[in-house]
């Protein structure tokens, strides 16, 4: 699991799942094509069966929109995007070496696991300061900021990463004290 991250040294890199990725696209294809499969056949039942025609055209259509979600997931695969936690910095990378997300140690205040959805976790983290330059994240910080007073936590990283979120947390805490067990104490 771990690499090298832009000469930086030796680095922890957690790329997302493809497996989990592609698992989602084909659920998203399934229920797209029986969601279209029965709005079909709910518009070709008579009149009469007027509550089963609507439920089935209904739900067939709900159900057809998950396709929409396969464009994101394809998406998602050719992005490539991996969590990389560095000696003194997490990076969130996409493709060969572009970097879409960067945090400096010396700017987490706390990281901690925080529940997303119905029983979906990911990593939520704290910042110390916010207005800092060089701190960005996809979809910038004031998004994060308006959902932090309901997580408690200013962004978090997408759920689907090949570790558990306590994973990942566990080896950023673990280098994070690292780091600040390392860093010189400044008296003024």
């Amino acid at each position: 699991m771990s690499g090298r991250a832009g000469g930086e040294g030796e680095a922890f890199v957690v790329p997302i799942s493809r497996v989990r990725v592609v698992g989602t696209i084909a659920v998203a294809a399934l229920l797209g094509a029986l969601g279209i499969a029965a709005f079909r056949y709910g518009q070709r039942l008579p009149l009469g069966n007027l509550w089963v025609r609507s439920a089935l055209a209904g739900g067939g259509l709900l159900a057809g929109m998950t396709t929409l979600l396969v464009p994101f997931g394809v998406l998602r695969l050719l992005r490539r995007r991996r969590l990389i936690v560095g000696p003194d910095r997490l990076r969130l990378v996409e493709r060969a070496d572009r970097v879409v997300g960067e945090v400096p140690f010396d700017n987490i205040a706390d990281v901690r696991v925080v529940e997303i959805g119905a029983g979906v976790t990911s990593l939520g983290i704290v910042l110390a300061r916010r207005d800092r330059g060089d701190t960005f994240w996809p979809l910038g910080l004031s998004r994060h900021q308006r959902a932090a007073h309901v997580g408690g936590h200013d962004f978090g990283l997408d759920a689907g990463y090949v570790l558990a979120p306590e994973a990942i947390r566990d080896e950023v805490v673990a280098r994070l004290q690292r780091w600040r067990s390392s860093e010189p104490i400044d008296a003024g």
